[in-house]
This record gives structure tokens, C-alpha cells and sequence, in this order.
């Protein structure tokens, strides 16, 4: 099994909050442009875009779609693989075939993972 010490968990896990919330907040803050061509956002919002939670919009303020529900159900998913691998193999997880190809496509989309830490995202 392999060991990290605490500070290199604590950075992986302070990571692993700053993705899933940093999308939640992206996805209530954009959604009710979702779509919308640039001059109808400026139309709306101004020149800056929405710079706002917008209170008008469907759902009220900081509601959150689909997109943030999808993202929270592979998260979990992505944990219950490890969990299990852990509890079948008694290694790191990494064992897991679902969670390798999980972590595989997370390393190519810039996302963390525990072989691939993203430093920034240009996406």
C-alpha cells in the first residue's frame, strides 16, 4: 500500500474540494447563459458578461443543473471504486480496473488524480 504523509493527503484532498466546488459555483454562476450567443449575455449582463448569481433566473439564485449533479455522482463513483479495490485488494486503490481508467481520462483532462496532480487548467 502506498503511504503519503499527511501534508501530500491534505494537498490532494484540499484539491479534490477546491474541483468539485470551483464547478458547483462555475455551473451557478453560468447556467442562466448556458448557450447564449455573446451578444445577448452582454445584452443582458453588460460588456463584463454576468458577474453575478442571478437571482431572475429559473431555479433562483445560485442554483445549480445537471452538469454539477453528473459531476457529483462520478465523484462519488470514482471513491466507491477505490474504496472497494481497497477493501478487495488491500493496496491504494489504484488496483481498481474502473478507477485506473478513471484516473487515466482525469489525467488527460487536467483534473487531479493521485498519478497526475493538475498545477493550473487552461481549459
Amino acid at each position: 500500500m502506498v503511504q503519503e504523509s499527511g501534508h501530500e493527503a491534505d494537498r490532494y484532498r484540499d484539491t479534490v474540494h477546491g474541483c468539485l466546488l470551483g464547478t458547483a459555483l462555475g455551473d451557478a454562476l453560468g447556467w442562466p447563459v448556458e448557450l447564449t450567443p455573446l451578444s445577448g449575455i452582454r445584452a443582458n449582463y453588460g460588456a463584463h458578461g454576468i458577474q453575478e448569481f442571478d437571482a431572475r433566473a429559473s431555479g433562483g439564485r445560485g442554483a445549480i443543473t445537471d452538469d454539477t449533479q453528473m459531476m457529483l455522482f462520478t465523484a462519488a463513483g470514482i471513491l466507491r471504486g477505490t474504496v472497494r479495490a481497497m477493501e478487495k485488494d488491500g493496496g491504494d486503490g489504484r488496483a481498481g480496473r474502473g478507477v485506473s481508467g478513471a484516473e487515466r481520462e482525469a489525467g488527460k483532462s487536467g483534473c487531479p488524480s493521485r498519478r497526475s496532480r493538475c498545477q493550473s487548467f487552461d481549459g
